[in-house]
């Protein structure tokens, strides 16, 4: 502490040694630090950049520098009355303070800012940057500081617009960033020009001549019809957007994708885009962040359900900084939209059944427990996870050895393979709506003390007449979250799930199952065969088989061979690995063959078991049914009154639908009769009908 009043009060209130003066490699001679931290000191030291030596200087190895300066360059943002006050000898923006440390010999890991100012952390560089070729700043620094303060600025309705609608962006964006890769920005008379740096080095401009002329004709090329989704790689100075929003409808939906966050911070300095941000069918996503595409495009995948129509324009020059990242990108969108055609696809074949059997099951899904019962039943047990893949039939018979072990979880369709091999799993998911699934059950001698999850879509008979347990999950469809309030919350496996695959992981992660193995999880087809032994005998894939019907893309599996896919598999794969990255349980393939899954650990099955389902056996069974109790606490007379009046409401819609339909079959009648009378006859006379 560099004033000695304030280290003495501090060692007396706290009772702990507190050194007076500035720190110098004397302070503490001899000794190394994981972690320095100069919180608003640097700015007082007569010689910062020897301070910063001398810390670099007593950092272990993997040790780590934290700095935090008070700065002006905060927009929106009041100053902070004693920044300016003697005692502070030197005031930072990032890039200053970002240059300083480069040259002191550290690498910055991150950068922040907040009411205090700013606040950095860095390591140990393995190269030291040299001071002697001036810190290049696209614009004098007082001339920014100046335009961020100003209340009537564009960059200030700019902000306040951002805030309004995106918060953490605005946050995000709203100090001082170092514009590393701006070269130069030119203010024209009608447009502003930026000159930048791509990641290889070179520099272009982003404009080579006037952007709203380059834009116009870049958009006759492409219609965009009146409604549907459009996605625009690169923001840049926001004048293709704003011609866009133009020519926009109502029933249209913009994505704009900007990866270099200097572009949009120089055009919220120059560029009025407020009319742009304010606008609802905008939306906006900056930065490598795959997280929040991903959301946005799922968030309005109605658009492109409805209309199957998307555009994706690309501004040439502002993806040029990262070509690689918006590849990368268009590769994201095109994993997506596969997701959003089978969920399309399965709405429209399945959704009428799946609405009916929500209705039916509904009596049986009340009085079930829900999954939520399950949570953490089975923290830190391993989990394996059972699909009904080809490659299954090379090592479906260890699984007997983990029964006890191992938590085992099946899919529905694998259950004529396992159980008359012995293996009886633990939890059976499903979720088909159809009577074909009934069938995977019907003459299967299950195990009473198996239990099934169900999904309110479920075939009926296939619930009802499961020998085991049942547990209950909730659902999404508005059928059930209309009736749902009536009995306690089940709980839910289907967020981002697509199929029972993704159920069963949920499932798993519910448990508190860690590690979780995946076994038969092929997501492909080995000679022609979709599953494993005889299961592909009679299912729909083998008719199509037969029929010549089969629709399959080329890929290869984990060996690097040659297997072929199928649309529904890919967006399948994109969604479980959705659902990995975002687990913490540590996740293993052990199909032995297949596309394989991003995030797991690859070993054979007999390694996994070894390593991981090698203690004693317990009664999983016993456990699972100690809390497969009834669900007693259910409102059934205000759920028995909510029903009557719904039936008594659609009694009415019916009896004023059907006498609607009377009035057209007249009125069809009279036009067919009066097809020579004029139409101002024709309507009088159905007036005088009604």
């Amino acid at each position: 502490e560099p004033t000695a009043a304030y280290a003495e009060f501090g060692s007396r209130r706290f009772g702990i040694e507190i050194v007076p003066g500035f720190y110098t490699k004397e302070t503490f001679p001899g000794r190394q630090f994981d972690v320095i931290t100069l919180s608003q000191v640097l700015e007082h030291a007569m010689d910062p950049g020897q301070m910063l030596r001398d810390c670099r200087a007593a950092l272990a190895d993997g040790g780590l520098l934290f700095v935090g300066v008070p700065t002006l360059m905060r927009p929106q943002r009041p100053v902070h009355p004693n920044t300016l006050a003697a005692p502070h000898l030197w005031i930072f923006s990032l890039p200053t303070l970002t240059r300083l440390l480069q040259h002191e010999g550290f690498e910055v890991v991150t950068a922040d800012c907040d009411f205090k100012g700013l606040m950095v952390l860095a390591k140990p560089a393995a190269v030291t940057v040299a001071l002697s070729a001036p810190v290049a700043l696209p614009e004098p620094l007082v001339e920014r500081y100046r335009r961020w303060r100003d209340e009537d600025s564009v960059y200030a309705k700019n902000m306040a617009v951002l805030k309004d609608r995106w918060p953490a962006l605005a946050k995000r964006l709203d100090y001082d960033l170092p514009l590393e890769d701006i070269d130069t920005v030119k203010v024209a008379e009608t447009f502003v020009n930026v000159k930048f740096r791509t990641k290889d080095g070179t520099s272009h401009w982003l404009y080579g001549g006037e952007p709203f002329e380059a834009a116009k004709k870049a958009l006759e090329r492409h219609s965009i019809g009146a409604e549907g989704l459009i996605i625009v790689f690169g923001f840049a100075m926001g004048y293709m957007p704003q011609l866009l929003l133009e020519q926009m409808q109502k029933g249209h939906v913009m994505v704009l994708y900007e990866r270099n966050e200097s572009f949009l911070k120089v055009a919220l300095e120059h560029v009025d885009v407020t009319g742009l941000l304010r606008d609802t069918r905008v939306e906006l996503v900056v930065g490598d962040d795959p997280g929040r595409l991903d959301h946005v495009i799922s968030l309005h995948s109605g658009k492109y359900m409805l209309t199957n129509r998307l555009v994706l324009f690309q501004q040439g020059m502002a993806c040029k900084w990262d070509a690689a990242g918006y590849k990368k990108a268009h590769e994201r969108i095109g994993e997506r939209l596969k997701v959003i055609q089978v969920n399309k696809s399965t709405r429209m074949g399945l959704g009428h059944l799946m609405l009916k059997n929500s209705l039916e099951n509904m009596h049986q899904i009340m009085r079930m427990p829900g999954v939520n019962r399950l949570k953490g039943l089975f923290k830190g047990r391993p989990a394996i996870i059972v699909s009904a893949g080809p490659s299954l039939q090379k090592n479906f018979a260890l699984l007997k050895e983990a029964q006890g072990r191992a938590v085992i979880i099946a899919f529905d369709t694998v259950l004529r393979l396992l159980v008359p091999n012995g293996i009886v799993p633990d939890f059976t998911v499903t979720a088909d709506p159809q009577e074909t699934s009934y069938r995977k059950f019907s003459d299967i001698p299950m195990d009473p003390r198996s239990s099934i999850i169900c999904h309110p879509i479920n075939y009926p008979e296939m619930i009802r007449t499961f020998a085991g347990g049942k547990f209950a999950i909730g659902s999404n469809m508005s059928i059930y979250r209309w009736l749902a309030p009536y009995w306690p919350e089940k709980g839910q496996l289907d967020a981002g799930a697509q199929s029972v695959a993704h159920m069963a992981f949920n499932l798993a992660v519910l448990l508190g199952a860690d590690p979780i193995i995946f076994v038969g999880q092929d997501l492909c087809f080995y000679d022609n065969q979709k599953y494993a032994g005889h299961l592909s005998k009679g299912s729909p894939w083998e008719r199509r088989m037969q029929k010549g019907k089969k629709k399959t893309v080329p890929a290869a599996d984990i060996f690097k061979a040659p297997v072929e896919t199928e649309t529904l598999f890919q967006s399948f794969k994109v969604l479980m690995e959705d659902l990995i990255k975002r687990s913490r349980s540590h996740c293993i393939n052990a199909s032995e063959g297949g596309m394989g899954l991003k995030g797991t650990t690859v070993m054979t099955l007999r390694d996994a078991l070894d390593r991981y389902c090698s203690a004693e056996p317990v009664d999983l069974k016993a456990m699972i049914q100690s809390v497969c109790t009834e669900e007693r606490d259910i409102n059934v007379v205000r759920l028995t009154k909510e029903l009557d009046g719904a039936r008594k409401s659609a009694e009415e819609v019916i009896k004023d639908s059907e006498k609607v339909l009377r009035y057209v079959r007249r009125a069809q009648r009279t036009l067919k009769q009066d097809s020579r009378t004029s139409i101002t006859q024709q309507i009088m006379h159905l007036s005088e009908l009604m």
